[in-house]
């Protein structure tokens, strides 16, 4: 949508399941007002908290403002199994209900449901003043794999790699200027017990490469309970050009205290219930990572493309 010239509105119309009879008004969009310097391009529509309202959200071709937002975080649950959901939870849903936030990105370990219907169920009930709002983007991690040693309940017929604990667990990127993946495995981590840690090896060799290639600019991974990011790095060094890798696991699940190497790439690293908060347009992106205790930004970071 461009050059939006006149006051617009949404509404939703329907008829009866065999396409009979009259339509009958199903719900309204709050008004897009033209002028705007975010112009709506791409709109998106979803319900609200009610069955008569729509909301609008859009990507925007502005480069003077950055309206679009989104969350990421990974290894939440619910609470009281996952000490760290409920807050993490909170300050996502207050931020969802008052600022234009496009997504969010949970990247695997979902709800840790272990195959317990009561805990996927009370998962769905724990985020949804999220997910009644905007689209709720997951990935697979570890515990979503549904098989135990194979992928016999996989149509790929794929096998999870080699030190998964899937157990009887229950059953990326983002279009614009900037490029983000959003694996769940750690391709990097500077905590002294994944020294050696053939996954991470392997994410090494076989797709980095490919990621400093195609010029990917964040790398988001969860899979470990805490926090770290890197400076931009390709193969272990910092690099103008390189890619920013972020491990944020840190949204619910009990933390994993560890130590750390030291290594240079690593710029910050904690071990506390946190969230982080991605605002792009065409030219920028700000990344941020605020702390639940206090929403403090304890970490940010600006991309300009």
């Amino acid at each position: 949508m461009i050059n939006l010239r006149r006051p617009l509105e949404f509404r939703y119309y329907s008829r009866d399941k065999n396409c009979s009879g009259n339509y009958s008004f199903g719900a309204k969009s709050a008004i897009v007002q033209p002028l705007n310097y975010n112009a709506p391009e791409q709109i998106r529509l979803a319900y609200g908290d009610q069955t008569d309202h729509m909301l609008v959200l859009y990507v925007t071709n502005s480069s003077e403002y950055a309206p679009e937002c989104q969350y990421a975080y990974g290894g939440m649950g619910v609470a009281p199994a996952q000490p760290g959901s409920k807050s993490t939870v909170d300050r996502v849903r207050a931020q969802v209900s008052t600022n234009n936030i496009t997504c969010i990105l949970h990247i695997g370990d979902i709800s840790y449901a272990r195959g317990i219907g009561a805990l996927r169920n009370a998962f769905m009930i724990h985020t949804n003043p999220i997910t009644s709002h905007v689209p709720y983007m997951v990935g697979i991690g570890n515990h979503e794999y549904d098989h135990i040693t194979g992928g016999d309940k996989d149509p790929s017929g794929a096998l999870g790699p080699e030190g998964s604990n899937y157990g009887n667990d229950s059953s990326d990127e983002c279009a614009v200027s900037t490029l983000i993946v959003g694996p769940h495995r750690p391709m990097y981590s500077s905590i002294v017990r994944n020294v050696g840690d053939p996954i991470k090896d392997m994410l090494q060799k076989s797709l980095e490469p490919m990621f400093y290639q195609y010029h990917v600019d964040i790398n988001l991974f969860t899979h470990i309970h805490s926090y770290e990011r890197s400076c931009p790095m390709y193969q272990g060094q910092c690099v103008d050009d390189g890619i920013t890798h972020a491990l944020i696991g840190m949204a619910g699940h009990n933390l994993d205290f560890d130590t750390y190497t030291g290594a240079k790439w690593s710029v910050y690293h904690d071990q506390q219930f946190d969230y982080t908060q991605i605002s792009v347009n065409r030219t920028h992106l700000h990344y941020s990572y605020h702390r639940n205790v206090d929403d403090a930004v304890v970490d940010h970071f600006d991309l300009t493309k």
